[in-house]
């Protein structure tokens, strides 16, 4: 894979340090919840991050410690027992906040960090938690819990609206969505899909304290989760896809 594959909806010279940043914390999250090990990329990135010094030593110390994907899993792997998934990439993401903000080049005060994503990130998540439902459907229920607290966070940033991230669970903050943004001009339909993102909010962290109970999982909550698991991708992807509509008709 070429250094910047990853960013084709950029000019080569428009790549900045922090765009390989931000690329480097993705694919570390990626492979510690779940996903693929891209070791070729990550080595990469590395060297191409660190031919500058000021930058390696401002790098998170995981990145300066160890020169694979693999190497960080397996330090990483221990740390956390339950809702293992979230917590990885909560730690990860407190790792390398500073050095973005870093990277940024201006006030750490001024800077708020977004999330960005878009619906191949929806989708890549979606997918991911399905090839895991059959076998670790406890996993496949957090890889849902976050993309759907992931989506709700993105729109929420985008739209600038305040929100303690430390503390807000999925359900929490869908339940502030709702409060801002607008489905349709039909109260009966806007009330309906109002209530139903609320439901499916306090249904995923309902499944998500159940599987933290199960010992050996049933066949029926495998199914649960299977469920579960779609309706979560699927709203994900309409809410992303909403949005990005709702956007685009009132830049008109």
């Amino acid at each position: 894979m070429g250094l910047l594959d990853f960013l084709k909806h950029k000019k080569e010279e428009e790549i900045e340090p922090y765009d390989l940043a931000d690329k480097m914390k993705e694919i570390i999250i990626d492979a510690l919840t779940g996903g693929d090990f891209e070791e070729e990329l990550y080595r990469k990135l590395k060297e191409e991050l660190f031919k500058d010094p000021l930058i390696a030593e401002n790098a998170p110390e995981i990145v300066k410690k160890f020169d694979s994907l693999m190497e960080i899993f397996r330090y990483v792997q221990p740390m956390f027992k339950e809702n293992k998934y979230k917590m990885r990439k909560k730690y990860i993401e407190k790792e390398f906040d500073p050095f973005l903000k870093f990277l940024k080049k201006a006030d750490i005060d001024e800077v708020k960090r977004k999330l960005i994503i878009d619906d191949k990130y929806i989708e890549k998540t979606w997918r991911k938690a399905q090839k895991k439902v059959k076998r670790d459907p406890d996993e496949a229920l957090e890889i849902a819990y976050i993309l759907l607290e992931d989506t709700a966070r993105y729109i929420l940033d985008d739209m600038d609206i305040p929100y303690n991230e430390e503390e807000m669970s999925p359900s929490m903050l869908v339940e502030i969505l709702m409060d801002h943004i607008k489905f349709s001009s039909d109260e009966v339909i806007e009330v309906n899909f109002k209530q139903g993102f609320l439901f499916i909010s306090k249904a995923v962290e309902q499944m998500d304290m159940i599987k933290d109970k199960v010992t050996e999982p049933t066949e029926e909550f495998k199914l649960d989760a299977e469920v579960m698991v779609n309706i979560i991708g699927t709203s994900c992807l309409y809410l992303y896809k909403k949005y990005q509509f709702i956007k685009l008709n009132r830049a008109k």
